[in-house]
């Protein structure tokens, strides 16, 4: 986000930075980082980039079916309150429509990727205990969803048989 904030700065201000005025290179830097440090979009998107990863890593290592789902749909919507508190509070302005779209289109796109990657079978969950001589250890055991293949019986159909040359000459 600080490169995409920072090539913003100098895409709109490369009029200014390129000119050859009696500003000095080491003065052009320090306002090109005051300008993008201090810049209060960045640093709401930051702290919705870095709200929506912890949820998301949060709930998804609860021990809940489903939880991979539920950690997308909570993410999304906890970046989403984070964006608006940043709106209310520091007066960022986010249009809206766009932010919307890009945020259901990202979660689709992780919906996709959660079936393609992490499907698993909750109907055969199985949860079981066991013990050494220190520990009680209670696992939960979730398949990975597989596609069973089918039992193929091949049958041979028997054509005529030749008589070969031999069998006749006796």
């Amino acid at each position: 986000m600080f490169l995409y904030y920072l090539l913003m700065y100098v895409k709109q201000n490369a009029g200014v930075l390129t000119t050859e005025a009696s500003v000095d290179i080491v003065q052009r830097y320090s306002q090109i980082l005051k300008s993008v440090l201090f810049n209060q979009t960045m640093m709401v998107m930051v702290a919705t980039c870095a709200v929506g990863v912890i949820i998301v890593y949060l709930i998804r290592r609860l021990s809940m079916d489903y939880s991979w789902v539920v950690a997308i749909v909570a993410g999304s919507v906890a970046e989403l309150l984070v964006i608006f508190v940043g709106d209310f509070v520091f007066g960022v302005s986010v249009d809206i429509g766009p932010l919307i779209l890009g945020m259901l289109a990202s979660a689709a796109i992780a919906v996709v990727y959660n079936f393609f990657i992490f499907t698993v079978d909750y109907t055969r969950t199985e949860y079981v205990q066991f013990e050494d001589d220190d520990y009680y250890y209670y696992v939960k055991a979730v398949p990975k969803m597989t596609v069973s293949t089918p039992d193929v019986k091949v049958q041979k159909i028997s054509t005529r048989k030749r008589i070969t040359r031999e069998r006749n000459v006796y």
